[in-house]
């Protein structure tokens, strides 16, 4: 039985879109959906989906600064008893320092499934430098 070949040979398909508001508000949401070829649900090889969905306020506070917020999936999610589901969210604020220079600090939490996994949280920085 070789369990991690069948979980190689699969076939996914997504789905994604963006829509924008008059109002500088863009949001953002996509579908995936993923069937493997021989489904093992003692090795959870089995369907699984994907989500997320984000909204972008552009010019918030200032023209020029971007306020982001996003949810989706961690991981696949399988239809599992006791599976938790996990999310994954993203909060972001991108700031135009100058024409060339972008700064956007962000924050993000990772849920982790299964009692005993601690989430993963996180904060970043990235500067964006135009030539």
């Amino acid at each position: 039985n070789n369990d991690t070949a069948d979980a190689e040979d699969f076939d996914a398909w997504g789905i994604s879109g963006v829509y924008n508001l008059d109002n500088g508000i863009s949001i953002s949401a996509g579908m995936g959906w993923k069937t493997p070829d021989k489904e093992n649900d003692a090795s959870n090889i089995e369907d699984e989906n994907t989500w997320s969905l984000g909204v972008v306020w552009s010019d918030f506070g200032t023209e020029g600064n971007d306020l982001g917020f996003a949810v989706g999936t961690a991981e696949g999610h399988r239809d599992d008893s006791g599976y938790d589901d996990p999310l994954a969210f993203e909060l972001y604020y991108s700031m135009a320092v100058s024409d060339n220079i972008t700064v956007t600090p962000a924050l993000f939490i990772i849920e982790k499934d299964g009692a005993g996994n601690d989430d993963v949280t996180g904060g970043l920085v990235k500067t964006t430098f135009r030539f």
